[in-house]
């Protein structure tokens, strides 16, 4: 979903969320940009927070790629 279709959709949820006034639509759309700005930064937090996961084994090869000796290629 595109930023502008993100906030509309959150503006929308406001304007649910206050009983359905009328005249308020520039605040619920400002309103709704910092809850999407806050969202964002949230979730670039949490993956800059998520270590290497080094502990998991590496992906296995299928017998086919082994004995190709690369990733096989998709037809069309």
């Amino acid at each position: 979903m595109h930023h502008e279709d993100e906030v509309r959709l959150i503006a929308y949820q406001i304007w649910e969320e206050q009983c359905y006034p009328e005249g308020r639509e520039l605040e619920h759309w400002f309103k709704a940009e910092a809850v999407w700005q806050e969202r964002q930064g949230q979730i670039q937090h949490i993956a800059k927070d998520q270590p290497s996961r080094t502990d998991l084994p590496a992906p296995r090869l299928t017998r086919a790629r082994k004995q190709a000796g690369a990733a096989p290629r998709r037809s069309r």
